[in-house]
């Protein structure tokens, strides 16, 4: 790690003092977003004090100091998201108040760091503005979004928004005092026999305080915290649904508090991972889905993800094949795929293996 020590010319925001002077110093040119990262890191003192707000006002002559580690900071992450523009096809709910639309995996529900993302709320804000356009051609300014819940990139289902400033203080406080019930579908899969106690109930609970337990440095890690460590309170209720195959459960998770990751931390803690789990699939599914069997594989259709016993390669499952992740489940891999070449071609080399879990159907995912 490099340390570079300075002194603020003027007056300035901290994000913009670091934009121009990072550059001379390392001779490496680096994004608007990465120099807000650094900050929040805590990569940045101003006068011996970690300073975490990108807006910070830096006086006249003050010591800056930057830690830098030039791999990271040259590293770049490609994002995983799928294309997506909102139609009708996502609609699920709108009236003049609000407007619910199916979130598809793989698509961050607001604005990140990287201001180019696409996003969802980007997302249904133009698709309202080109509906108003239809009425008022000359409309020129997007209509007002407001977000009133999140979901993980990685996870589908339904997101709600407000369409009008004074509709947020009514649903704010229908989701805060759980007027509002949110529930989750997951695919797991039983590490143990202690795991298989646990399905065999049909109905538990899990709760716990809970929070973050990496370093804020580092890629964010969460799991059981003491709350004398600045942990809160979680509970999560479920219900088994069905058995899937005889490692895979099918499992609706049902919330009365909404901290991060909360349904993942809770399975994980009774060795009942999330299929796919830190990868990109399943991490929920609405009551849409369809479980097929292996025989049943000739109705695969264009966009189901298939989850297979044996790891296939791209190759193998064909080019158009988009490739979701794997997993060991009890001695076996279980490879997931979203398949976007012919059904024919997929019943041929999956069938004729007998290596087929389960089938979703793409309607569940968009």
């Amino acid at each position: 790690m490099d340390t570079y020590v300075f002194l603020s010319a003027s007056e300035n925001r901290l994000d913009l003092i670091l934009r121009e002077k990072i550059p001379v110093l390392t001779g490496v040119s680096v994004s608007n977003s990465k120099i807000r990262r650094l900050i929040f890191a805590g990569k940045v003192f101003v006068r011996g004090k970690v300073v975490r707000q990108p807006y910070f006002e830096v006086p006249p002559k003050a010591e800056i100091t930057v830690e830098i580690e030039k791999e990271k900071l040259l590293f770049e992450k490609k994002a995983s998201d799928i294309d997506f523009a909102m139609t009708d096809k996502n609609l699920l709910y709108e009236d003049e108040n609000i407007i619910a639309v199916n979130k598809p995996a793989r698509f961050p529900c607001e604005q990140t760091f990287v201001e180019e993302r696409n996003n969802l709320t980007k997302a249904v804000k133009e698709y309202l503005f080109q509906k108003l356009k239809e009425k008022s051609p000359n409309i020129v300014n997007l209509p007002y979004l407001g977000i009133m819940h999140r979901l993980d990139k990685d996870t589908s289902g339904v997101i709600m928004f407000t369409k009008k400033r004074e509709a947020n203080g009514f649903y704010h406080n229908a989701f805060e005092n759980h007027l509002i019930k949110k529930e989750y579908f997951a695919i797991v899969s039983p590490k143990n026999k202690s795991a298989e106690k646990w399905l065999l109930k049909k109905e538990f609970s899990v709760s716990f305080y809970m929070g973050r337990i990496s370093a804020k440095s580092h890629s964010a890690k969460w799991g059981r915290v003491e709350q004398e460590k600045g942990g809160v309170y979680s509970k999560t209720n479920f219900h088994v649904e069905k058995q899937l195959s005889p490692d895979l459960y099918l499992i609706k998770c049902m919330l009365e508090t909404g901290r991060t990751h909360q349904i993942r931390v809770h399975l994980s803690s009774l060795s009942l991972p999330i299929l796919g789990d830190d990868s990109i699939v399943l991490d929920s599914i609405d009551e849409r889905v369809n479980i097929m069997q292996a025989q049943q594989l000739v109705n695969v259709q264009y966009g189901d993800v298939v989850i297979l016993t044996k790891s296939y390669t791209r190759e193998k499952l064909g080019r158009g094949s988009a490739w979701l992740g794997k997993q060991a489940v009890t001695g076996n891999e279980i490879a997931v795929f979203r398949h976007n070449e012919s059904p024919r071609y997929l019943a041929y080399c999956t069938r004729r293996e007998g290596y087929v879990k389960a089938v979703l159907s793409s309607a569940t995912f968009g």
